[in-house]
Parts: C-alpha cells; structure tokens; sequence
C-alpha cells in the first residue's frame, strides 16, 4: 500500500475529530458510556486519529511540535492493545479538554497544507 501523503493524513485527521464531536453531540458523559454505538464509534475514531499521527513524516512532526503527536500515538496503542482496559473517563476528558486544542492545530495545519 502507498504512504499517504502528508496532507491526505491531517485531512484524516481533521475528520476524525468532527466525528468524534458529530457522535457526541451534547451528550453527558453517563449517556456516551451507556451507548454503545457511540462509544464504538468515538473509539473507531480515535484508533485511526492515532494511526494517521504515526505515519505523518517525521520532517511534518518537528514543525509542528504544539501538536502532541506522540500522546495522539499513545492513545491509539491504549485503544489498540489494551482495549480492554480502556478508561472511557479518561477518553472523556480527552475528547472535552484536550481535543479541541488539538483540532484547532491541526484545522489551521491542513489549511496551510492545501
């Protein structure tokens, strides 16, 4: 399979976050946990977030440092080998405190990037 280019990547990535607001809406977090789906597909999310983070270049990671990439990665391993220890708190406060951060960096990335 060809790499995919740096551009196509953050593309991805910026979907990824409007899925993830998408499928939660304004849902409490006692709602998100008691769905199923939504948390099946926030997860989904997540795993191809952190997968698109992992094979960006790594010339695009070191001009870009105010984007985690690395704690991206490290939650997709979480999500990927641990999956059944994952704590859907700590993707709550992920997905409330720390993605919007993030989104707006890799909104503005992809925008200079096309």
């Amino acid at each position: 399979m060809p790499k995919r280019e740096d551009s196509l990547l953050i593309e991805d990535m910026v979907e990824c976050c409007n899925n993830i607001y998408n499928y939660i809406g304004d849902v409490s977090f006692n709602g998100f946990i008691n769905d199923r789906k939504t948390v099946d597909a926030v997860t989904r999310n997540f795993e191809i977030l952190g997968e698109a983070a992992s094979i960006t270049s790594e010339k695009l990671r070191y001009n870009n440092v105010h984007i985690e990439w690395k704690k991206i990665k490290e939650f997709r391993n979480v999500l990927i080998h641990e999956y059944f220890g994952v704590d859907y708190e700590v993707m709550w406060r992920i997905i409330k405190h720390q993605l919007p951060e993030q989104f707006d960096f890799l909104q503005q990335l992809l925008q200079t990037l096309q």
